[in-house]
């Protein structure tokens, strides 16, 4: 099992199943994070949520008979 699908984990014997984070949406949210930081640098934090999707490949595949 992967984590951020990198580009080899498709090519990887068997294909890696991954956890597949936007990455155009990660980096809005850390643009905004950004942003929000400069204007209120008193600020204590502030969650941000991303949705995953989960890619399965045959690394997690039924056994073979």
């Amino acid at each position: 099992m992967g984590f951020d699908d990198i580009a080899l984990a498709e090519f990887t014997e068997p294909p890696l199943t991954t956890v597949r984070l936007p990455r155009e949406e990660l980096a809005g949210k850390a643009f905004e994070a950004l942003l929000a930081s400069l204007r209120d640098i008193s600020s204590m934090g502030v969650e941000y949520l991303i949705s995953p999707q989960l890619v399965v490949r045959e690394s997690t595949a039924k056994a073979r008979q």
